[in-house]
């Protein structure tokens, strides 16, 4: 059986060739999804991991792995040579205080500096929109073939024993990629541990740390309330 490590490098090298969504022509024609690129395409703006963020936390053995939505599109990431997070984004300095909330102590993104840390983050989708928003919207069959082809693998390989969605897209993305039904009231499974997902990990569903989340809804107060329940679970089931 094949180590971490080199099952991890062959899920990268099956990510730089794939062309999935590009071959497809539901990635433009479902309501107006975003035609979707492989960062390979531009090698000087790809690294020998899954994406930018596990760039960032990459631990093969790390305890909870945080699944977030996408990256950017092209062009953004392309003019900010994101390849890295940004080490100033708002979204990812929020991670760091809630990911400290449970426990679990992690530096912000430092460009040029790969490190393992003491997570594992990844996105739903590792391609790239093509359009010139970086919030355009990504059909349900790119999230669905990314899911098969690399979320769900990269869960099994981590194996770790908690997954943590960033949003509602997030947990519709790890449902569909093991074949579980979608909650349909993503406000109440919030902060809350949903059944195990094959392999044993815990499913917990949190609030995605974005600058623009409702605050009546999504309150810093509140999602630290949350890591902080996550962080309680890990240290009573070593």
């Amino acid at each position: 059986m094949e180590d971490r490590e080199q099952g991890y490098r062959n899920l990268v090298e099956q990510r730089k060739r794939c062309r999935l969504c590009q071959a497809s022509d539901d990635c433009v024609n479902l309501g107006g999804a975003s035609r979707l690129r492989n960062p390979a395409e531009r090698p000087e703006l790809d690294s020998e991991h899954l994406g930018p963020y596990t760039r960032w936390q990459g631990n093969l053995r790390a305890p909870i792995l945080v699944v977030g939505q996408d990256s950017s599109n092209f062009l953004t990431y392309a003019e900010k040579q994101g390849d890295f997070p940004g080490k100033r984004v708002r979204t990812n300095l929020r991670l760091v205080d809630l990911v400290a909330s449970a426990g679990i102590t992690i530096e912000a993104p430092e460009r040029g500096s790969s490190r393992a840390g003491s997570c594992f983050f990844t996105n739903a989708v590792l391609c790239l929109k093509d359009g010139p928003y970086m919030t355009g919207p990504i059909g349900e069959e790119d999230f669905r073939r990314c899911g098969e082809h690399f979320l769900r693998p990269t869960i099994k390989l981590v194996t770790p024993r908690v997954v943590v969605t960033l949003g509602m897209v997030a947990l519709a993305a790890v449902s569909w990629a093991f074949a579980r039904e979608v909650p349909t009231l993503f406000h109440s499974t919030v902060g809350q541990f949903l059944p195990d997902l094959p392999g044993g990990a815990r499913l917990f569903p949190v609030y995605h740390p974005a600058r623009v989340a409702p605050k009546h809804l999504r309150s810093f107060d509140i999602q630290r309330a949350h890591w902080e329940k996550l962080g309680s679970w890990l240290a009573q089931n070593p």
